[in-house]
Order: C-alpha cells, then structure tokens, then sequence
C-alpha cells in the first residue's frame, strides 16, 4: 500500500484513540464519515530468507458513521450516534436530549 493512503489512515486511528468517549454533553460540532473500501495487502508466502514473495490483498469495507462532538465540564470528546440523533442535534444542543426530538 502507498505511504499516502497508510498515513492518514494511522494518523486518524491515533487522533480516535486520544479523544475520549462521552456520553452526555453540549454538542460543539458533527462529522460523518462516508462508508468506504480500503485494501490492505497482507504477505502469504516467504521464500528462504524471510522475504515476502506473495502478497494477497485484503479487503476491508468501513461503514458510514455519524459523530458528534461534545464538551462536558471542560471535557471534550466524542460519541457514535445513529443518522436520526446526528441530523436532529445541533451546535449547543444538549446530548441525548436532543436525539429524542
């Protein structure tokens, strides 16, 4: 795979690791993420010297997501919500209220 596909794909997996999961809170911002498909390609066969010789590709399909973004006592973090919750909660809404309208 080409560094320029891996690197964002590694930046964003640690930028999803540092941000902490809320549960309730103001929300500050959304995001959605289109589904897409990414291939990884995996070694399946070395020769004598331990260099790869066969690479099969893996096929991996992402889902969409919808997020919100969410403050809570100087807390910033983030929650997976369903379309319905992410269309009806807007900046300075308060979470999960704001999913049930």
């Amino acid at each position: 795979m080409r560094p320029r596909i891996i690197a964002p794909l590694v930046g964003l997996a640690v930028l999803s690791a540092c941000t902490p999961t809320l549960e309730a809170g103001t929300v500050t911002g959304r995001d959605h993420h289109k589904a897409y498909t990414w291939v990884q390609q995996v070694c399946s066969a070395y020769n004598s010297k331990g260099i790869c010789t066969v690479y099969t590709p893996m096929v991996h399909q992402e889902p969409e997501r919808w997020t919100l973004r969410l403050t809570e006592g100087g807390t910033d973090g983030r929650v997976d919500v369903d379309e319905h919750a992410y269309e009806h909660c807007a900046d300075g809404d308060r979470y999960p209220d704001c999913a049930t309208r």
